[in-house]
């Protein structure tokens, strides 16, 4: 004999204890922000996607950079400069202008 739990409807993998948990997670990180409307909660970005990449790309980048120092920055210098479109947007990004030429 079996016991059955709750259902949830077909499709729904997430129960919505988990999404409350993952969603305060991002607002903790400043990622979403969340304003009550009668019995419920509306979540929203605080950030473009591009944002979001960034952040999350500067997290690894500083994690690579704790773990191995020098060795991550001069990985990172060489693969850079093997690729010359790469080699330009970090020249753009180091001079404050961004693929567009502007600031």
């Amino acid at each position: 004999m079996t016991t059955r739990s709750r259902q949830r409807p077909p499709g729904c993998g997430v129960s919505s204890s988990g999404i409350y948990s993952y969603t305060d997670v991002g607002e903790a990180k400043g990622l979403v922000s969340h304003a009550r409307e009668r019995r419920a909660y509306l979540f929203s970005p605080t950030k473009s996607a591009d944002e979001v990449s960034a952040w999350y790309a500067g997290g690894r980048f500083r994690e690579l950079i704790d773990r191995f120092g020098d060795l991550a920055v001069a990985v990172f210098v060489e693969q850079v400069g093997e690729v010359p479109i790469r080699y330009q947007l970090l020249r753009q990004l180091v001079e404050g202008n961004d693929e567009r030429g502007g600031p």
